[in-house]
């Protein structure tokens, strides 16, 4: 038996639910009913038809309501040629009601039994005379088995509520417009028959059980539906499972409906029933199925036999309600067949192939999803007839795990065409065109023959992913046909494997014959892309190729900037903001070059720059201090990264901004940060730090004092000051501000904290100024209340053992093959209490001495000393681990060595770059740090100048020599002698194998303010 499979979709239909024998009682009598005819026998009956027919010209819709028990016979009066026909539209209500927990899911009032009748029907309705239809409800209509039509109930008819069993057709709708089952009124049970309904005239058949009585067991016909040359039958909502041939048969018919039905499952969607076929074409066409589970048939789901122009839409076949496996052997077959179009079904778990067309040409397929089955998701095929199985076409469908191939073609089939969707994780090939396991290879020039003419794939030569874009692009050739244009269409899949499609991208529209076709998808970085190429007809949906092997992407280079903007929001004039920093991070394959960095409120490249290519040259004007780590010209692999570090230092009141252009070797070039902040008036006072933590101290001790600047910014004298702690245990050690700060000096407080019992404290340091006398005239932006300044205070007493300890430990470089290198800590009790150690340890490759006894009392100290030897080249990470029973004095400390071919100086220099903004011909400002480390592993001599006058070197921690692993740094400030643009470089010289090293250093000198001005506003210039 041939057979089909299609998609998932939830049917329409409500589940089917048994209806209780007392909706039969419910029924709405016709507002035409006239006479009721009561009966509760054989003779009645037949009296009733009679006297039905005779008083119908005055009388059209009589009763006959029938009072059971009893049986309609031969036994009981019923002549063996059968009861009378019936010529008037009446309505023979038996009584009886649907009920699936009743035998045969039914309870009987009134039977009809045609046991050794020689009737050809039961109750038979002739609408020759008076039109219309016999209504029928509530009998039981068993045994009507002379001929191979004998049927239970024939002509016109409305049934309800009606067992029709055991006959050779239950219902056989030839005449008029029929209507059997329906929502309002009720279905029928109709079982064991050879044909449980069989139309050749019009009928709708709605909510009824066909070949199951209760909707959990088999009891089936035949054919459950049959439709043969009738006026378009309608199957709709109906559980049809059991049936031994075919669920649904329609021969030779046109226009048929089959929709919302359960055909070869329970009624509640999610067990087996099986018929042999569910849904059957032979000949004929036009029909629809829609929103139908088909599932659990022995052969397939549906089948098309010479069928044409039929849809299919939103079935599910393979399936349960509860999207459990319900497989049919197939879900759909198609036998020299054309025009049927599949929207939106769901085709999953058949035993077999989901689709499998012979010979049928001309269908569509279009979002459905035919997954999981064990055969293939779709084959084209010929050999059943002439026809050669041929424009067929894809569009948009999930075409995925299967058990052979996403889609097969063989035999003649040829000039169809897949598109769009996902096919991927099939079991073979996710689309194949010759049959094989193995991928086809391309031919030269693509002339060869098969199904689909065996297509040539794209060949894909590079897959580039740009992150500055977000954008990947797919470069290929196709060798085909020089003359034809094909759609070439790719796709991208999580991993390399089989050639196949898991996410759709795009297409390009290409001539064969060519090279270097590229195409770009710009929906985001994507990765391991195939191809498939199409050749488009003038008259045909085209020849589509297998895939093509797919492409790994590689990435293009790129950077991620952040952030890209900062407000810095309020700082006073002659302040500066917390420092922002901003990081460049190479995230592409290839690697990242920065050209230059340059600042203005546009970004152009400035080729003609003499620093170009040689040092960043940003901040050199404006309000804005920057350093940078970020070399010219140097090549970042991926993920390594540098940053730029930001200030804002305005020197005049207002809003001001600036941009760092970054212009590098990516697509996006140039990049921009965008800065901006405002100045505001600086406060009468101001105090340096602001905040202070003095830590763990032992109570009973004083800590080591802490010394806070205050500054008078005024210009109207000196200023009288009260100097006071507030809150906690904190001293005034030394007051140099008390009495009075002179105008625009600074002076120095000492604080100490000296706890007296255990616990955190907190406090404040706070310097109160007076008001400026009235008879001076105080700048814009002083207040007139009292100025104060504070600076917050914290500490913590602590009683018993005190340990600190490094949060890291860097050795340094050893020689391999060389002498060990040691590194000492000492590990000190401050606090004033016994300390007890209780674990030292050393993680491999390094190891340690040490001559710490089992407790330290307050203020012994002990030494540990690391020991490390090379055997590789290489860093290396370790841990020294210190258990004790101070409070924070256990930790697992980080250790790193490396080691080194030769034991050198060399040394490292940050930033490589320092921006100063603009200053004032004369005034010096702020600094800036450099710091230098010899990541060597020999001591380096060191030698710090200045290649300009134009900057200072304002204090340093260098020294002649710096050892292995250690570090020293450089305040520099900037002092403009000069108009316009200042550039210079900070050198660093010695003995190490990378010297000199040097910083770029760049600035702006501008004219002092004019005589109406100040510096709290902006009439100053920068300008040569």
């Amino acid at each position: 038996m041939r057979t089909v499979t299609p998609a998932f979709r939830s049917p329409r239909a409500a589940r089917l639910l048994p209806v209780v024998a007392s909706v039969a009682l419910a029924f709405a009598p016709s507002d035409a009913l006239a006479t009721t005819y009561p009966v509760s026998n054989t003779a009645e009956f037949i009296a009733a038809i009679n006297s039905a027919n005779f008083l119908c010209p005055s009388d059209p819709a009589p009763l006959i309501q029938a009072t059971g028990p009893f049986t309609i016979s031969t036994a009981s009066g019923m002549p063996s040629f059968g009861l009378p026909t019936l010529y008037c539209p009446a309505t023979i209500d038996g009584g009886g009601a649907v009920n699936a927990a009743s035998t045969n899911g039914f309870d009987t009032q009134v039977t009809l039994n045609g046991a050794g009748t020689f009737a050809s029907c039961g109750l038979t309705y002739d609408d020759f005379t008076y039109g219309g239809r016999l209504t029928v409800q509530g009998m039981k209509v068993e045994n009507f088995t002379y001929g191979s039509l004998t049927a239970g109930i024939c002509g016109a008819m409305e049934l309800h509520q009606n067992l029709l069993i055991n006959n050779s057709v239950g219902a056989l709708a030839n005449r008029g417009t029929s209507t059997i089952g329906d929502s309002a009124y009720g279905g029928n049970v109709i079982i064991g028959n050879d044909y449980g309904v069989w139309v050749n005239a019009a009928a709708t058949i709605d909510n009824n059980k066909i070949g199951t009585p209760d909707g959990s067991t088999a009891s089936g016909n035949g054919y459950g539906v049959y439709a043969s040359f009738s006026s378009g039958t309608t199957v709709s909502n109906n559980l049809i499972s059991g049936n031994s041939t075919a669920g649904v048969y329609f021969d030779n018919d046109y226009g048929g409906t089959v929709s919302g039905n359960y055909i070869g499952t329970t009624a509640d969607g999610d067990g087996q029933i099986a018929n042999g076929t569910g849904v059957y074409f032979n000949f004929g066409g036009n029909a629809s199925l829609d929103d139908n589970i088909i599932s659990g048939n022995t052969g397939a789901g549906v089948v098309f036999n010479s069928s044409t122009s039929n849809t299919l839409d939103s079935n599910t076949i393979g399936i349960g309600f509860s999207l459990s496996s319900l497989p049919n052997n197939r879900g759909v077959e198609a036998f020299c067949s054309g025009y049927i179009d599949l929207f939106s079904n769901t085709i999953s778990a058949n035993s077999g192939d989901g689709v499998f067309f012979d010979s049928t040409e001309a269908s569509f397929f279009n979002s459905n999803t035919i997954t999981a089955n064990g055969g293939d998701g779709v084959r084209f095929t010929s050999g059943s007839c002439f026809q050669y199985g041929s424009f067929n076409q894809m569009f948009d469908n999930d075409l995925s795990s299967n058990g052979k191939n996403g889609v097969l073609m063989t035999g003649l089939s040829a000039n169809n065409s897949i598109q769009y969707g996902r096919i991927t994780a099939n079991g073979v090939k996710n689309i194949s065109i010759n049959g094989g396991t193995a991928p086809l290879p391309n031919d030269a020039g693509d002339g060869d023959g098969g199904p689909n003419h065996q297509q040539n794939y794209p060949v894909l030569t590079a897959v580039v992913q740009d992150g500055s874009s977000n954008s990947t692009t797919v470069t290929f050739d196709l060798d085909s046909s020089p003359t034809s244009q094909f759609i070439v269409q790719f796709y991208a899949n999580p991993a390399l494997g089989t050639p196949g499609g898991d996410q759709f991208l795009g297409s390009a529209f290409v001539y064969g014959g060519t090279t270097g076709n590229t195409f770009t998808y710009f929906g985001g970085l994507v990765d391991n892309i195939s191809g498939t190429a199409t050749l488009q007809f003038c008259c045909g949906p085209g020849e589509t190729s297998e895939f093509s092997p797919m492409k790994a992407a590689l990435t293009a280079p790129s950077v991620r900037i952040g952030p890209t903007s900062k407000d810095f929001g309020f700082v006073t004039v002659d302040g500066s903001s917390a420092p922002t920093t901003f990081t460049l991070l190479s995230i592409g394959d290839q690697p990242y070059v920065i050209s230059d960095i340059q600042s203005g409120s546009a970004c152009y490249p400035q080729l003609t720059n003499p620093l170009a290519a040689v040092s960043s040259s940003f901040c050199i004007g404006g309000a804005f201090t920057c350093s940078t780590t970020c070399a010219i010209d140097s090549e970042y692999a991926k993920n390594q990264s540098c940053s730029m570090t930001v200030r804002f230092t305005p020197t005049f009141l207002g809003t001001q901004s600036d941009t760092i252009c970054i212009f590098d070797n990516t697509s996006a070039s140039p990049h921009s940060i965008n800065l901006s902040g405002t100045a505001t008036p600086p406060p009468p006072l101001v105090m340096q730090p602001t905040a202070f933590d003095f830590g763990d101290v032992p109570v009973g001790t004083s800590s080591e004092t802490m010394r806070f600047k205050v500054t008078n910014q005024t210009a109207y004298g000196s200023m009288p000051v009260t100097v006071t702690t507030s809150g906690g245990e904190f001293d005034i050690v030394a007051d140099g501000c008390s009495p009075a700060i002179l105008a625009r000096t600074d002076c120095d407080i000492d604080v100490a904290f000296a706890p007296s019992a255990s616990g955190g404290q907190l406090g404040a340091l706070v310097v109160t100024g007076s008001t400026p006398p009235p008879s001076l005239d105080v700048s814009v932006g002083f207040l007139s209340a009292a100025p104060e300044v504070r600076a917050e205070l914290q500490g913590v007493g602590v009683s018993g053992g005190q340990l600190i300890l490094p949060n890291s430990i860097d050795m340094g470089g050893a020689q391999v093959g060389g002498t060990a290198i040691t590194y000492p800590v000492e590990l000190r009790n401050t606090g004033n209490g016994t300390l007890t150690l209780s674990t030292i340890s050393a993680s491999s490759p390094f190891t340690l001495t040490h001559n710490c006894p089992a407790t330290l009392a307050p203020e012994q100290a002990c030494l540990v000393t690391l020991s490390f030897t090379a055997t590789s080249l290489g860093e290396v990470h370790g841990t020294l681990t210190i258990v004790s029973s101070a409070e924070g004095g256990s930790r697992e400390i980080p250790v790193t060595a490396r080691g080194q071919t030769v034991a050198t100086p060399l040394l490292r220099v940050v930033p490589v770059s320092l921006g100063f903004g603009s200053r004032v011909i004369g005034s010096q400002s702020t600094t800036q740090q450099v710091t230098i480390t010899n990541i060597g592993g020999a001591t380096a001599t060191l030698d710090l100048s200045m290649a300009t006058i134009d900057f200072l070197i304002s204090g340093s921690s260098c020294g002649g020599t710096l050892l292995p692993q250690a570090s020293c740094s450089a305040n520099v400030s900037f002092r403009p002698l000069g108009f316009g643009t200042r550039p210079g470089f900070f050198l660093v010289t010695g003995n190490a194998a990378n010297s000199p090293q040097s910083v770029s250093i760049n600035g702006t000198g501008c004219r002092p303010f004019t005589a109406g001005g100040s510096r709290f506003s902006s009439a100053s210039s920068c300008e040569p």
